[in-house]
């Protein structure tokens, strides 16, 4: 398994420094610098539901049509 260190790092004067823990035991790392913005709000997990209506073109004909075989097929009788 291989370990990776993320840090979120203040630069100054265009650098930073990064101090490898002794658990990551090589003599060579890969660097990569992605800028880091701060999340602008934290992520709730409640949905507004009401922002996506009207997105699809589906329908609620096929959309009831594929939930009813969805459902039916878990109604199947099983035989030995």
């Amino acid at each position: 398994m291989e370990l990776v260190l993320r840090e979120i790092k203040t630069v100054h004067n265009g650098q930073i420094n990064i101090t490898i823990p002794d658990i990551i035991k090589t003599e060579r790392v890969e660097v990569i610098v992605i800028p880091y913005n701060s999340p602008e709000k934290e992520i709730t997990g409640n949905v507004d539901f009401d922002n996506f209506f009207g997105i699809s073109d589906v329908g609620t004909k096929r959309i009831d049509s594929y939930l009813n075989e969805t459902r039916n097929e878990w109604e199947r009788e099983v035989f030995d």
